[in-house]
């Protein structure tokens, strides 16, 4: 569902019940996660960097990003 949405739509991970686990599980699940979401060619958002002004602070975001998990 998400692989056909991705062209229409902003996919953006949410982080939900985080602090119900330990650090080391949710690392883990963050990992699955994002694996889960590269295999399947989901497109997710990422900020842009073209503009100098913001690109330094937008690619600190895009990596964030990819650590936050799909509840």
């Amino acid at each position: 569902m998400m692989k056909k949405l991705d062209s229409k739509v902003n996919i953006i991970p949410d982080l939900t019940k985080a602090d119900t686990v330990s650090r080391s599980e949710l690392d883990k699940l963050k990992m699955k996660v994002m694996s889960e979401l590269v295999s399947n060619g989901v497109q997710i958002y990422q900020f842009p960097t073209e503009d100098e002004a913001v690109a330094e602070i937008n690619s600190s975001m895009n990596w964030r990003m990819k650590t936050i998990v799909i509840s």
